[in-house]
């Protein structure tokens, strides 16, 4: 009996890759579908492959369609032939064609980030990992700490919870969207990995939820979603209680010139992006020439970008600034901080 698309593509992704069987079953089990997933086919067999898992980012002051690439692999034997690079161009041009403006991915390596630069890419989402004593938060007598609950992660994620998540979520200007599959998702992933899921709590309601592990004494939290700044305080407090930790490292957003990169996008709809990009910085100005999207050729040509609007098309009276595909996606979100946190990758 002939194997199937989806069982094709994780024996490919357990020859590529070094991952646990646990967390490949966990993949293929809640995140893998067919209908995300891009293969070349050759002999008879699957030899490259890639899933393009759907999410969405707030930018500009709205909220996108975006898609993540994951699971961008090819066989040994047929590498060095170009395939992934077709294979990402034809991802690309389905995306186009679904109404996503943005593709994003995590290089499995540093070496990689050349590569992906190749179809477009930029590196814009840079982490930062603070460290925190529990004598370095404000001292403000009148919060109490939160009473901690720990989650039992063997069980899906309470409605509840994943309703809080989902809400704070949003709160972040410059952000990727967890669905509430997605968080059903990073659960179980996050207790693979030896990680814990906390609550913080005040008379019954939520105040705050933590996604922390913590090893060989030294706690990483590694997301805090709190309903306001004074209860992701008390959350703090809670947890260098709770752990009885000295200290603790927290990964959070960081600018241009902060922390490390992390992620890479691609602009998929450079028009669409334009508009919103003009809709929120109305005073700038703007004209700019794209080039060098063989993939999406839709997207080349002359913009200008004027009082809060954007019109497609050349006038022969104005100068345009040259962008390639990757410096345009760099220039557009290099003070926005975007920041993607929780990838299974």
């Amino acid at each position: 009996m002939a194997m199937s698309m989806r069982e094709q593509v994780k024996q490919l992704w357990k020859l590529c890759f070094q991952d646990t069987d646990d967390f490949v079953d966990l993949y293929f089990r809640m995140r893998y579908t067919d209908e995300i997933n891009s293969a070349i086919e050759m002999d008879g067999r699957v030899v490259a492959a890639l899933q393009r898992v759907p999410y969405s980012l707030t930018c500009f002051g709205t909220v996108i369609p975006v898609a993540y690439i994951s699971g961008a692999c090819t066989h040994p034997s047929y590498r060095k032939h170009g395939l992934m690079r077709r294979l990402l161009a034809e991802a690309h041009r389905e995306m186009y064609r679904q109404g996503i403006c943005l593709s994003t991915l995590i290089p499995a390596e540093e070496g990689l980030k050349q590569y992906y630069a190749r179809s477009g890419y930029a590196v814009c989402f840079r982490q930062q990992e603070k460290l925190l004593t529990a004598c370095s938060l404000p001292v403000d007598n009148s919060l109490s700490a939160l009473e901690i609950r720990r989650i039992d992660l063997l069980k899906s994620l309470p409605e509840n919870l994943v309703h809080f998540a989902c809400e704070q979520g949003y709160k972040q200007p410059c952000s990727i969207q967890h669905s509430s599959e997605d968080w059903q998702v990073i659960a179980a992933d996050h207790r693979l990995d030896g990680g814990e899921v906390l609550v913080g709590e005040e008379g019954g309601n939520i105040h705050a939820l933590v996604f922390c592990k913590y090893q060989e004494g030294e706690l990483t939290v590694k997301e805090l979603l709190a309903d306001t700044e004074a209860d992701e305080r008390r959350m703090l407090k809670a947890l260098f209680r709770y752990y009885e930790a000295g200290a603790l490292r927290r990964i959070l957003p960081a600018g241009p010139d902060e922390g490390y990169a992390l992620g890479m996008a691609r602009l998929i709809r450079v028009e669409e992006i334009l508009r919103l990009y003009a809709v929120r910085y109305p005073d700038r100005y703007w004209a700019l020439e794209v080039t060098g999207d063989e993939a999406i050729p839709e997207n080349n040509g002359f913009y200008l970008l004027e009082q809060g609007a954007c019109r497609k098309g050349r006038d022969e009276h104005i100068d345009y600034e040259p962008y390639t595909l990757a410096g345009l996606t760099e220039s557009l979100f290099r003070d926005e901080r975007p920041f993607m946190n929780l990838m299974l990758n």
